[in-house]
């Protein structure tokens, strides 16, 4: 389904969520109780180790890496080049 989907500029998805909604019997509109982790359309692991080998001139992809302790990122090039941190309950698909 992601394939036929084109946002501007021939952008294509990087990720989706799952969301659960629930409304009450005097709520107007419903929120959102319970989210999903992202669900990656592709896209390659890297650990700030490999980004600081394969990648050297990313300074500050490296620097967030470091300062904001993230341990692994999502190297996504299906569309434009996105680059996001690897949270615990998020899962990379073989797209």
């Amino acid at each position: 389904m992601s394939k036929k989907i084109t946002e501007r500029y021939g952008a294509k998805p990087f990720a989706f969520v799952f969301s659960t909604r629930e409304r009450g019997d005097k709520d107007l509109d419903s929120k959102t109780i319970k989210t999903s982790g992202r669900y990656f359309l592709g896209g390659k692991v890297l650990t700030l180790a490999d980004v600081e080998k394969q990648m050297p001139k990313e300074t500050i992809l490296i620097s967030n890496m470091r300062c904001n302790g993230i341990k692994k990122v999502v190297v996504n090039d299906n569309s434009w080049r996105s680059i996001q941190p690897l949270e615990p309950k998020d899962v990379v698909l073989d797209v």
